[in-house]
């Protein structure tokens, strides 16, 4: 019997890496799903074996700035600071595990591109010179974006539409399991509301890219619902730099 297709999926997991960050692997191993973390730069060195093991087990590794700070906050020079510090560690783990073909990704934390978040400031963010700024670095120094490696996300509503071209990585589909976790609700609670508000869908030309997050006492939501997810979904990489 043929199996039926399934919609394609994009797992990502923001400010990685965290002391769960074993039993994050471990469930990801179990559920055989490869992830996206996109890690805070000042995190990883007590993590760093960790790091390794994820690459070598076929997870990539993004940058998520050095300490997690609204990039609206920051000036210019400074966000450029957050992402070479960062990059450098990257780098050097992408070297030792001997994966560096792997792609240069970035996302903003908040998903702050640098003049803040909302729909209103997105949209005046368009014409705004540090946000212009920081959209040419990503492009210069060769941060690839979703469309540069043949992700389609589903067009999201205005006026985010407008930030489907940028070289950053947004997501699509946020989990909410910061906020589960934060009101203290159950994995059953959580994987209830996932089941709800993620239904099966017919294939496409799209990705679904699922925003997750590598905080204490994670783990528990990831392992209830990632078998729910995967039974709808087919999660993948995208195909790696040449």
């Amino acid at each position: 019997m043929t199996a039926t297709p399934r919609p394609r999926a994009i797992l990502t997991i923001d400010d990685a890496p965290s002391p769960q960050i074993g039993e994050v692997l471990d469930v990801l191993t179990k559920c055989g799903i490869k992830a996206i973390f996109f890690c805070s730069g000042e995190q990883i060195a007590p993590y760093r074996e960790f790091l390794l093991q994820a690459l070598r087990q076929g997870h990539w590794l993004g940058n998520h700035g050095w300490n997690h700070r609204a990039f609206s906050s920051l000036s210019l020079a400074d966000c450029v600071t957050q992402i070479e510090a960062t990059e450098a560690v990257l780098s050097d783990l992408r070297t030792e595990a001997g994966c560096t073909n792997h792609p240069r990704l970035f996302r903003f934390p908040y998903g702050d591109k640098g003049f803040g978040i909302g729909p209103g400031r997105v949209l005046l963010s368009r014409l705004h010179p540090k946000v212009r700024a920081l959209q040419k670095y990503l492009r210069v120094h060769q941060f690839r974006s979703t469309l540069d490696l043949g992700i389609q996300i589903p067009r999201p509503r205005f006026p985010y539409t407008l930030t489907t071209l940028d070289q950053d990585w947004l997501w699509g589909s946020d989990s909410r399991d910061w906020f589960f976790s934060k009101s203290g609700q159950s994995p059953g609670a959580y994987t209830h509301w996932m089941s709800e508000n993620f239904p099966a869908v017919p294939p496409s030309d799209e990705f679904r890219v699922f925003l997750f997050h590598d905080h204490p006492g994670h783990p528990a939501y990831l392992q209830s619902v990632l078998p729910l997810l995967a039974a709808r979904f087919s999660f993948v990489l995208p195909k790696e730099s040449p």
